[in-house]
């Protein structure tokens, strides 16, 4: 029996100017994964995050085929970015994360981008500045 929603899920979670774009791209174009509707859907980061199971896994509905895909993607740079860009401390994120994978029974799996930070700092300040 194949499932009509994803109970497989890779969370890439990395900062700004790492390559998160990058993997999710090269990751989106795999038979057997399939990417969220919306490559940053910051879900586990929102200041009123409220734990909705349905809801989270059905940001891949539309594009979800049980007979094919093996794991759901989204990749949130939001989340490493607490105080700038999300409300949710990282601690808070990961929680949620977790909390999710708990009572879903989901199997998660997360990847997490790190870079030089002077040469991110680098890449940043050229694409946003110059």
């Amino acid at each position: 029996m194949t499932s009509s929603l994803p109970s497989n899920f890779c969370i890439i979670v990395g900062g700004q100017k790492c390559g998160t774009s990058t993997l999710y791209a090269h990751l989106s174009e795999h038979s057997n994964i399939c990417p969220c509707y919306k490559k940053e859907p910051h879900v586990f980061g929102k200041e009123k995050y409220i734990l909705d199971i349905d809801k989270y896994k059905n940001m891949w509905k539309k594009k979800w085929n049980g007979k094919k895909h093996v794991y759901a993607i989204e990749a949130s740079t939001s989340y490493t970015n607490f105080p700038i860009r999300t409300t949710a401390p990282n601690h808070l994120v990961a929680r949620r994360m977790y909390d999710f994978k708990r009572r879903s029974k989901s199997n998660i799996k997360c990847i997490f981008i790190i870079r030089d930070p002077f040469s991110r700092i680098e890449s940043y300040i050229l694409k946003e500045y110059i």
